[in-house]
Order: C-alpha cells, then structure tokens, then sequence
C-alpha cells in the first residue's frame, strides 16, 4: 500500500505533472503563438476560415479532453491515498478541468462553426459578425480559467510533494 509519505514514488504523481505541463504548453502555444499569427496573417477574416479552424480545434479540443480525463483519473486515484486529493479542492479543479474542454467540443466550437460558415455565396463576409465576437469572448474566458485551473492545480500537487519529508528505504 502506498502511503502518503511517498507519494512522489506513485507513477500517478509524475503523470499528473507531465499531463497538466502539456495541457499548459499546448494552450499557452496556441493563444499566444498560433492563434495571433492566423489574426495577424488575416487568415480568421477569410471565408473559409470556419471549416479550417474546425478541424484544427476538433483535434486540439479532443486531445485536451483526453488530458483532462487523465488529470481528473490521477487526481482521484491519489485520493485513496493521498489527503491533499481528499480534501476537495483537487478534485474539484480536475472536474472544473474537464468541463471546459467539453464546453469547448460539445457548444462552443459547434456554435462557432454554424456563426462563421459561408451559407451565402454571394455575400460579403469581411467583417465578424457580433455573435462570434461574443463566441470568441466566450472562448477566451473559458481559456483563462483553464490555464489558471490547470496553473493551480498544478501548484497544489506540486507544493504538496515539497512538503512531504522523504522517506527512507
């Protein structure tokens, strides 16, 4: 049985740090590197932008979503064991985490999709509509809670490793 003294030594510990590290790498890289290069290039007022940026966030979106599902398996794996999981505010984070990407997949980029499609061929589409401006406010939103979720989760597994004294063999 593993205690919680050494809960450095679960594998669950270094798979909720690794998870939560590519969670925050790959959203950190593409609302600060990807996401201001296809704005910049003029690549979101274009018209078939919709459908590419669909395709690309379908895939991002399910991957955070598997990442969010390992998070919130480990933090409640460390809860038989672990009373910083116990306590609730982890768990609580790692379903908080989850629930955003499903927000994401399952509302947010759908409605996106359906606001941004081209339905009127012969129509002048150059500027967004104020649906997907409130679409995109939405996204951002969510995207900072996310990251500071995630930030905060990360720091209470973290933090409470530090604090546990090692134990000897």
């Amino acid at each position: 049985m593993i205690s919680p003294r050494n809960l450095s030594q679960t594998p669950w510990y270094f798979i909720l740090l690794l998870t939560l590290g590519l969670l925050l790498g790959g959203s950190l890289t593409i609302d600060l590197l990807i996401m201001p290069m296809l704005y910049a290039d003029g690549m979101m007022a274009d018209p078939g932008f919709a459908a590419a940026g669909s395709m690309m966030f379908w895939m991002v979106n399910h991957a955070e979503l598997i990442g969010a599902a390992v998070v919130l398996t480990g933090v409640l794996a460390l809860a038989v064991t672990h009373p910083l999981a116990r306590e609730g505010w982890a768990i609580i984070l790692a379903i908080l985490l989850f629930g955003i990407p499903l927000i994401y997949t399952y509302w947010l980029m759908p409605e996106m999709l359906a606001t941004g499609a081209q339905l009127d061929l012969f129509g002048d589409r150059a500027s967004m509509s104020p649906e997907m401006n409130w679409l995109h406010g939405g996204y951002w939103g969510l995207e900072t809670l996310k990251i500071m979720t995630a930030l905060w989760l990360f720091r209470l597994i973290d933090r409470e490793h530090l604090q546990m004294p090692e134990t000897k063999s």
